[in-house]
């Protein structure tokens, strides 16, 4: 997340995915360059947003740190 092109669709398609998901109560992984608090602050519309709430109850930040290797 955070590097397409179209942000906007970016954005649209995570919380699709998300949703449908969370409603399937199915498993999900996101890779990403941006900070928990980012992450949170780039796929929801406010505080009030039920995507935030899906995202604090069921989310587990796992941070991988190494080298850049490209």
């Amino acid at each position: 997340l955070g590097t397409s092109e179209d942000s906007q669709l970016e954005k649209n398609f995570f919380r699709t995915v998300l949703a449908c998901r969370y409603d399937n109560e199915l498993p999900w992984a996101v890779g990403t360059n941006f900070t928990p608090d980012a992450l949170r602050s780039f796929v929801t519309l406010g505080d009030s947003d039920p995507i935030l709430d899906r995202l604090n109850s069921i989310v587990e930040f796992h941070a991988l740190v190494s080298e850049s290797h490209r």
